[in-house]
């Protein structure tokens, strides 16, 4: 699939709205979504790749003085006219705030030069263009996961045992995988992560996987099950698959000041290494905090051998 499909969309080209006189309220309006969220996304391959042709290579810049409107092209010309840099050498895009523009040169010498001679010297439109190198931290603001903390996955799908999916989870999570541990059975994937906050993981998390586009396990001819058509609701809707998955916290590397009120008599220095590790006893099947309950297939397992597999079908 390309990496961008279909219409350029900007506010201009949005199609019309359809009114009922009986609806008080339209899904997505402002007023009734939050005014703040947080997620953690992993950065890709893509992403890496797209910082080395940056790095060196790219400034962001901002107009200043009255701040007349800008174009792209503009910028472009005063380039080549007042740097010397050839138009077949050089992008400019408009970007989001609190630059203007992002300004990317074939070559690095370009760029440096154009940073060091000509930052706050290029005019555009009466007035000047700061220019200061591109960074992968430009916009944002230094941030930390405090938390190393062990946890398990209890009624994670079986096709979903895999590395790009459980990373994907934590970070839905408010964490970063470090390493998924090497099961011993099927009933739970028990993985280390860096967390944001461990208070904040649910005990019970419902876990919604949208159905592919073209199904790809249909029945097949010589299957029990008669084959059927796809539903006519794909037209109409997005089918999709809730799991229900148990979360336990195993562990948690603990650096913060301790979580309680402590005695005024108690001379707690908040600079002394105050390391602790918390780990917590989770029965399989049961939600953290329940009395031991075995469920389905938490039952304990007779017979010789401990581990919860066998055969070598597989070499793990």
């Amino acid at each position: 699939m390309d990496q961008y499909e279909g219409e350029s969309w900007r506010p201009e080209n949005r199609e019309g709205s359809i009114f009922f006189p009986a609806e008080g309220w339209r899904r997505g309006e402002p007023e009734l979504r939050p005014e703040v969220g947080r997620c953690v996304l992993r950065r890709t391959a893509g992403m890496y790749r797209l910082e080395e042709k940056l790095r060196g290579r790219a400034l962001v810049g901002t107009v200043e003085g009255n701040r007349p409107p800008v174009s792209p092209a503009q910028v472009v010309a005063a380039l080549e006219t007042q740097c010397g840099v050839r138009r077949d050498d050089v992008m400019v895009e408009v970007c989001s705030p609190p630059a203007d523009f992002l300004v990317r040169f074939r070559s690095g010498d370009d760029c440096t030069r154009v940073l060091i001679y000509h930052s706050r010297k290029l005019t555009v439109g009466g007035e000047t263009i700061q220019f200061y190198r591109w960074h992968r931290g430009m916009g944002g603001e230094e941030s930390s996961m405090q938390f190393l903390t062990r946890l398990s996955f209890d009624g994670l799908p079986q096709e979903a045992w895999e590395v790009e999916f459980v990373t994907n989870l934590v970070n839905s999570l408010g964490g970063d995988l470090v390493k998924m541990l090497k099961p011993t059975d099927r009933c739970f994937v028990v993985v280390e992560a860096w967390m944001k906050n461990p208070n904040k993981l649910p005990k019970l998390c419902e876990v919604e996987l949208p159905e592919p586009e073209l199904r790809q396990d249909y029945p097949t001819s010589d299957s029990d099950v008669p084959i059927s058509p796809p539903s006519s609701r794909l037209k109409d809707e997005k089918p999709t698959v809730v799991h229900f998955l148990k979360i336990h916290v195993l562990k948690v590397i603990d650096h913060n000041p301790i979580l309680t009120e402590l005695p005024p008599a108690y001379d707690y220095d908040e600079e002394s290494n105050s390391a602790r590790c918390h780990t917590f006893t989770c029965h399989p099947g049961t939600i953290d905090g329940a009395e031991r309950a075995y469920i389905g297939g938490g039952h304990g397992f007779a017979g010789p051998g401990s581990d919860g597999r066998a055969g070598a079908l597989f070499r793990m």
